[in-house]
């Protein structure tokens, strides 16, 4: 009875190893597979869930990055494609990272590929990995007459610091080209970064935390602001027609056709439902003015320029949460709560990841959209 549970248990172990080994051949063949599918396609919203798909496969980082980087090869033309790689390529690992946006950073610079160049400075200044040779990329995008591309890089180098801050500054300074002056000054002018914990002294006070009313009166008064310029703006519009309608019917001839009547000038239209034209087209309820004044502390600045198509893809892209959440707080600001409703997949990503369902401004704009 022995000898029959040794040679069991031998076996079972065997069987095993053997189980184990083709799991580990179909994992590469699993990712191989994803690799030339996305070779063959032109669907670049297919290409950009097999780069995620490869990402997040249970095989060895360097396989997944040479993966990532075998379909880019194959798809550098696709702007998605390619700024999707790289935010990817950012968390598996920042030198691979760095490489890819040096081959970007190398390209002369567009409006077609701005998104692209914008994502590739930012991976190359954050990788941990900048050299001598790269400073000339870091000054010309930090000069970009491209928007999006310099409001990255400045938003990348002030965000800095530790040793990759302190490499930036030796690098910088020891740089004897003529040209890195402009890039000298912009790092000289940096905020010192905060000193360690230990150093700060205690306040002798703490403020206490507002109560629920107030803040409660808070949002009432942002809510009531916003109501006045949306209500200004809908008399503005009735104006306009009024005037409008009144010129088209003196300069056509006397009974050519029925003149509708214009709309009382400052007619005001009752019930929660109004619904107003305001900037960029966007029609705005009443009902949304509290969800848009909580997200006015989440916008960014650098994103005011940017269009409706390259804040979605921001938006479907997105690896940060802080990145993603002003990229939805920017549309529902100006193109409407709904359109940014529609990327209610990626928030609640997010808001289901262990290491962002905490983050202070996801639950915000998850409070904002759908409260």
């Amino acid at each position: 009875m022995i000898g029959v549970s040794v040679r069991r248990k031998v076996e079972s172990e065997a069987m095993s190893a053997v189980v184990t080994q083709m799991r580990a051949l179909a994992v590469r063949s699993d990712v191989d597979a994803k690799v030339a599918e996305a070779v063959s396609l032109r669907d670049a919203k297919r290409i950009e869930e097999i780069v995620r798909e490869v990402s997040g496969a249970p095989e060895a980082v360097e396989k997944r990055t040479e993966a990532i980087v075998s379909i880019v090869g194959h798809h550098f033309a696709l702007n998605s494609v390619v700024i999707g790689a790289v935010y990817v390529l950012e968390s598996l690992d920042p030198g691979v990272a760095g490489k890819l946006a040096r081959k970007i950073l190398s390209d002369p610079p567009s409006d077609e590929r701005e998104m692209v160049r914008a994502a590739a400075i930012r991976a190359l200044v954050e990788s941990g990995t900048l050299a001598q040779e790269d400073l000339p990329h870091v000054a010309r995008s930090l000069n970009s007459n491209l928007s999006y591309v310099r409001f990255a890089c400045q938003r990348a180098l002030r965000g800095l610091n530790g040793a990759n801050r302190k490499a930036l500054e030796q690098l910088v300074a020891s740089s004897q080209d003529p040209g890195m002056e402009p890039l000298k000054l912009f790092v000289r002018a940096l905020e010192p970064e905060a000193r360690p914990q230990a150093e700060i002294p205690k306040p002798p006070t703490v403020p206490a935390k507002p109560s629920a009313e107030e803040l409660a009166a808070r949002r009432a008064l942002k809510g009531a602001a916003a109501a006045r310029r949306i209500a200004d703006e809908r008399i503005k519009r009735i104006q306009e027609v009024s005037e409008r309608k009144a010129k088209e019917a003196r300069s056509e001839p006397t009974g050519s056709r029925a003149v509708t009547p214009a709309t009382p000038t400052g007619e005001a239209v009752s019930g929660p439902t109004a619904r107003v034209e305001v900037q960029d087209g966007r029609p705005a309820g009443l009902a949304d003015n509290e969800a848009l004044s909580r997200l006015s502390a989440l916008r960014d600045p650098a994103l005011a320029s940017l269009a409706l198509d390259g804040l979605r893809t921001m938006m479907t892209l997105a690896v940060k949460p802080d990145e993603f959440a002003a990229a939805a707080a920017e549309v529902a600001h100006r193109f409407g709560i709904d359109r940014a409703r529609a990327h209610a997949d990626r928030t609640l990503w997010f808001l289901s990841h262990p290491d962002f369902c905490r983050h202070e401004g996801l639950l915000e704009l998850s409070r904002a959209l759908f409260s």
